[in-house]
């Protein structure tokens, strides 16, 4: 009993679609894997006891442009708006999820705290692996609160967009 190879010289049509079919498998495994590496928006806690330094190179101007992206984009997702949350997203996430709707997809799956906000408390600008940072509380209606890291970066055109987003758990919890 011989077994096909991926790329034999000599095959039948049906070892050659099953060798094809097995690298299909394997090739958009490694991509969802390394998506999920690259994710900007993965959910994860990076503080492990260690703290935030402020972001104090970023003048009045571009804190006050930050929050006010920060909070448009919340705003957005709140009321359903995909397109307008879409747009405050940077240019590689907005490659990464290609249209609105994958990323307000993307979004309900894994930041449903985003969505479930009552209220928001704007924090202090910090600095996470070389990003300007905007810490927001989020407080549903339980109560409960979690912070979101909105992770900052300047377009080609100068505006601030939204590079990613990682929710961070309270201690303990």
């Amino acid at each position: 009993m011989s077994t096909p190879a991926f790329w034999p010289l000599k095959s039948n049509k049906a070892e050659h679609l099953q060798a094809a079919a097995i690298l299909a498998v394997a090739l958009a495994g490694l991509l969802v894997a390394a998506g999920a590496l690259a994710q900007p928006w993965q959910a994860r806690d990076p503080l492990s006891g260690e703290t935030l330094a402020t972001a104090e190179s970023i003048g009045d101007a571009d804190r006050r442009a930050i929050a006010s992206v920060v909070a448009g984009q919340l705003q957005a997702l709140q009321r359903g708006d995909a397109a307008a949350a879409f747009a405050y997203a940077s240019p590689l996430l907005q490659a990464q999820y290609a249209t609105p709707a994958s990323f307000m997809a993307m979004v309900r799956a894994g930041y449903g705290a985003v969505l479930e906000a009552q209220q928001t408390l704007f924090q202090d600008l910090v600095r996470y692996r070389g990003y300007p940072t905007q810490r927001v509380l989020l407080m549903d209606a339980q109560h409960r609160a979690i912070t979101a890291l909105y992770l900052m970066r300047r377009n080609s055109a100068g505006d601030w967009r939204i590079a990613g987003c990682i929710l961070v758990e309270p201690a303990g919890s």
